[in-house]
């Protein structure tokens, strides 16, 4: 397993100090550096907690340490604070969306590990080794009063998505449900026996829904699912669908950036579609199967399984 290791002491002039050591799996010598991190007046409880996680958030998505396009599998993280540690306890993460913590403002800066490389195993380094590195660097970062969130480029929205936690659960309980290798939620809220490597695949699902090329587009809802939504997300949400996995995205603006809410199944009823042309009339998509008498079906087609088209009628 690749090995992340950081430890935070407070600077001069209110800045942190974060060291950071690389190690891949059988490496002799680590990669190593030291960041400086300067955090926005904003931030006035845990300041060395913050400086921390956004050092890792440099090194994960900006150095790209790790490698590029990967996400937390075979990933280890030392971090120098329990708090961290305890905002990404898996098992809580799993049943209730909260990692085991009461401050809310480290689990907020670290939902980028809650979510994108959840997969990663988070502990608490209980000693510095200060081996001879391959190679040695030095930078300086700045968090602003925003922290970075995570996000995909979404080219049918042409800007970034905020991924929250609570849309990754939803994608994982709700799309693909009947992939035989993927275990059933106890309920969509509680995802205690889904494997971790269910929050790569959501993950993926992001990004493959939101590329260039691909089936996404924006829908319609029904007025009675429309006005459900609305009022739970606000008037301006944006449902973007994508046929292949039968799933919506719910999107929002959220002070200027656009933020995936939560995953919903289509369900068929829920999307307003074009008509349909039975024989010469176009028919209402929810009309067509009681205007239209299907002959006798041979025995085989009785036996098998309906088409995709049959069961969404």
């Amino acid at each position: 397993m690749d090995a992340l290791s950081v430890t935070t002491a407070e600077g001069v002039d209110g800045a942190f100090i974060t060291r950071w050591r690389w190690r891949q799996s059988g490496a002799k010598q680590p990669l190593a550096g030291e960041i400086t991190v300067r955090l926005d007046e904003v931030y006035r409880h845990d300041r060395a907690i913050i400086a921390e996680l956004g050092a890792i958030h440099y090194l994960l998505e900006e150095r790209q340490i790790h490698g590029t396009n990967r996400l937390g599998a075979g990933i280890k993280i030392e971090v120098s604070f329990g708090a961290i540690r305890k905002a990404l306890l898996k098992g809580s993460l799993k049943k209730k969306d909260e990692g085991d913590t009461d401050k809310g403002h480290v689990a907020g800066c670290a939902t980028f590990l809650a979510t994108k490389y959840f997969e990663a195993e988070i502990a608490v380094g209980r000693k510095w080794n200060d081996d001879e590195p391959k190679s040695f660097e030095r930078t300086e970062i700045a968090i602003s009063a925003s922290f970075p969130r995570p996000q995909a480029y979404c080219h049918l929205l042409g800007e970034g998505v905020l991924i929250t936690r609570h849309a990754m659960r939803r994608q994982i309980a709700r799309i693909d449900a009947n992939n035989p290798s993927k275990p059933k939620p106890i309920d969509e809220s509680d995802l205690s026996n889904v494997p971790d490597k269910w929050w790569g695949s959501a993950w993926r699902w992001f990004e493959k829904i939101f590329r260039e090329g691909s089936s996404l587009r924006r829908a319609r809802l029904l007025p009675k699912w429309h006005a459900k939504y609305a009022r739970k997300y606000g008037p301006g949400s944006q449902y973007l669908w994508h046929p292949d996995s039968q799933g919506i995205v719910i999107v929002t603006r959220d002070h200027g950036r656009f933020v995936a809410r939560t995953v919903i199944n289509d369900e068929y009823a829920a999307i307003k579609r074009d008509p349909v042309q039975v024989g010469q009339k176009l028919i209402p998509h929810r009309e067509r199967k009681a205007v239209t008498t299907p002959l006798p079906k041979p025995l085989w087609k009785r036996i098998l399984p309906p088409s995709s088209e049959e069961a969404c009628a």
